[in-house]
């Protein structure tokens, strides 16, 4: 649905195991990009382009 040369811009997290969030939250695990690039691709995007951009660290509190 975009324009043509529209852009597509989003941040998530790297794929990781689930501990970025609570132990009990069902959440997306994030994504790896070199895939997701694939599958824009294949949803005819071109000049795929990704980064790291942004890191937090999150510190669990002890109880």
């Amino acid at each position: 649905m975009l324009n043509p040369g529209g852009y597509l811009a989003f941040a998530d997290l790297y794929t990781e195991v689930g501990s970025f969030h609570e132990p009990d939250m069902q959440v997306q695990k994030g994504f790896e990009p070199a895939n997701l690039k694939k599958m824009l691709i294949a949803g005819g995007l071109h000049i795929i382009q990704y980064r790291h951009c942004f890191e937090i660290q999150r510190h669990k509190e002890h109880v």
